[in-house]
């Protein structure tokens, strides 16, 4: 019966986990920064998109980025909200069908990260949001790049 060869291998993996956690850290980090110029970004859009009445719609935006406490991962929010009593006119507005009024109509609109134009309009959220989608993905993914190779 041939004999069998034994080799041991002894490796210090400190340094390693280390650099390990120090990786995660930093991807944490890039990704609630990266997060927060997305929505940044999409709010910035969504609005100079969003029809002009008053401008009390433009005003109104909020946005958050938030890390999920049950997956871990960051998630922005970006909403629009006026109500006059119980109607939600930012929905409607979003949602509805009507005319543009003349502002609305001689507004330039604006351009997003992926060179898209988005005119002022319905689905003023929506369309930015869709339009913007890959551009943002390319984004994040260039930002975690650079976080883990430091």
């Amino acid at each position: 019966m041939a004999k069998r060869k034994h080799f041991n291998i002894e490796m210090d993996v400190t340094k390693l986990i280390k650099t390990l956690d120090l990786s995660d850290e930093a991807v944490d980090k890039a990704s609630e920064l990266a997060m927060n110029d997305m929505t940044d970004e999409l709010t910035r859009v969504a609005t100079e998109s969003a029809p002009i009445n008053k401008g009390i719609l433009r005003m109104n935006s909020t946005r958050s980025v938030k890390k999920n406490g049950f997956t871990g991962n960051f998630e922005g929010r970006v909403a629009f909200s006026i109500y006059e009593g119980t109607f939600n006119y930012a929905l409607w507005i979003h949602e509805g069908a009507y005319e543009l009024g003349e502002e609305s109509e001689s507004a330039p609109g604006t351009t997003g990260w992926s060179g898209k134009h988005y005119d002022v309009g319905r689905k003023y959220l929506s369309r930015p949001l869709e339009g913007e989608r890959q551009a943002f993905l390319d984004f994040y993914a260039e930002q975690m790049k650079k976080a883990v190779e430091g």
